[in-house]
């Protein structure tokens, strides 16, 4: 770490590592905020989160704290090298993608841990789909769609309930989405798909859930655009 780091820092630096480590398992970013509000720090208090400057202030502190922690320990050579710290990242990057996640949408991503799709969603890329297939078709390229998303795996299906449950797993933290997805007849050649994506730790998801969704149904046009071309 650079000389001109104030002895203030040093100790916000010091107790952020001490929080850390008391969540060996990984920590959301609202619950590492939280803690240090709750913990006294005054940087994180009530208002961080209350409008979308203070929200991207709070989260660019954050993040360049843990940049330069991070920086602290790797010349230190401390036990945190095996990889199963927190986030390692430049803070503008993650700054820049913060941004585009919460899509200045304010604070939604912090408070809601969960994405469905609706018939009449506000957001198009939610919209319940329709496919002129026949169910047993549409199930099995589920599966196949499923299979060419990485970190996600089959749980269980029913072919009769039409409903196949998997998981997404985070690359850093290794965190768990649950995943519902149901292939619903409406006609003999009309069926619905529907999903429902839910973290299972966390008060916030940034906006993973819904990704996990839109992820999900642009595998499943690739997989239909294929099956389309086959004679």
């Amino acid at each position: 770490m650079g000389a001109d780091t104030s002895s203030a820092q040093l100790l916000f630096l010091q107790q952020l590592q001490e929080m850390l480590r008391a969540y060996p398992a990984g920590i959301s970013e609202y619950e590492l905020i939280r803690a240090l509000s709750s913990a006294g720090e005054s940087r994180f208090d009530a208002d961080c989160l209350c409008n979308n400057l203070s929200l991207f202030q709070t989260h660019f502190f954050l993040f360049h704290n843990l940049y330069q922690l991070h920086e602290q320990l790797w010349h230190n050579e401390l036990e945190e090298r095996n990889r199963t710290m927190f986030i390692i990242a430049k803070p503008l990057l993650f700054s820049m993608l913060f941004i585009m996640m919460m899509g200045f949408g304010g604070c939604r991503g912090l408070t809601h841990n969960r994405a469905e799709t609706q018939v009449d969603h506000a957001d198009p890329s939610l919209k319940t789909r329709n496919y002129a297939l026949q169910t047993d078709v549409l199930f099995a390229t589920v599966l196949e769609a499923i299979k060419t998303l990485p970190r996600w795996q089959v749980v269980s299906q029913d072919l009769k309930k039409g409903e196949i449950i998997a998981t997404r797993t985070s690359r850093l933290f290794r965190f768990v989405d649950d995943v519902q997805i149901q292939v619903l007849e409406k006609t003999e050649r009309e069926i619905a798909i529907d999903l429902r994506s839910a973290s299972r730790v966390g008060k916030g998801d940034f906006g993973q859930n819904a990704r996990n969704i839109r992820d999900f149904l642009t595998a499943l046009d690739q997989k239909l655009a294929l099956l389309n071309r086959d004679p």
